[in-house]
């Protein structure tokens, strides 16, 4: 996982950008099920890029499904 000591975005290592990462994959993951990515309200979907230095978000088009 990227958010494991060494990887790439492990840093900043806080609980919100750790959560950032895991919500981002969860989300490019199961968004094509539909339903709620919201996690109440922890979450929200955004056309902004998180990515920063060497942790580069995880993007999958709807097309390969």
């Amino acid at each position: 996982m990227v958010i494991q000591l060494g990887q790439n975005c492990f840093l900043p290592n806080t609980i919100k950008d750790h959560a950032s990462v895991v919500f981002n994959t969860y989300y490019q993951h199961f968004k094509h099920q539909g339903g709620s990515c919201d996690f109440h309200g922890a979450a929200v979907i955004t056309q902004t890029d998180p990515s920063h230095g060497s942790c580069q978000f995880e993007s999958v088009p709807v097309s390969t499904y």
